[in-house]
């Protein structure tokens, strides 16, 4: 389960999620093309996405901004590559309001479980030292 927001940024501090090691000796040109080319990987992405959407003044900003931010300087640094580097911000704004919205007492249990599902796995693949990556698990995709 994905930790509270100050949780979170501290993961990212610590380097409970490696980012930096992620990227050090990837090669970031496969990792896009397999991202880029799993239509099961964009559509979980693109419903986990409407998911959080559909709260959009519940979440804290600034916090997720951060966690957004911090997570890219990582990624730039390890990477130097813009593409990548756009799917860790994407991935750590899915991550991070979907934390935002799971730790708020009136909102947590609302959120649909595909969303939770997929934010709660590529939050493990990100803590795991993996970047997320096709093919999805089972209870992602069906």
């Amino acid at each position: 389960m994905i930790p509270d927001g100050n949780t979170l940024r501290n993961e990212l501090e610590t380097g409970a999620i490696p980012i930096q090691v992620i990227f050090a000796n990837a090669d970031c040109d496969q990792l896009t093309r397999s991202r880029g080319a799993s239509p099961a990987f964009d559509t979980a992405y693109t419903q986990a996405l409407a998911a959080v959407n559909s709260f959009p003044s519940t979440t804290d900003r600034d916090r997720v901004q951060q966690i957004r931010d911090q997570a890219y300087v990582f990624a730039v640094v390890a990477s130097n590559r813009h593409e990548i580097t756009s799917y860790v911000w994407n991935d750590f704004e899915i991550i991070a309001r979907i934390s935002d919205i799971r730790h708020n007492e009136h909102l947590g249990n609302t959120l649909d479980d595909s969303a939770i599902a997929f934010a709660d796995w590529i939050y493990n693949e990100y803590r795991q030292g993996r970047f997320p990556t096709p093919p999805l698990p089972s209870s992602i995709c069906g």
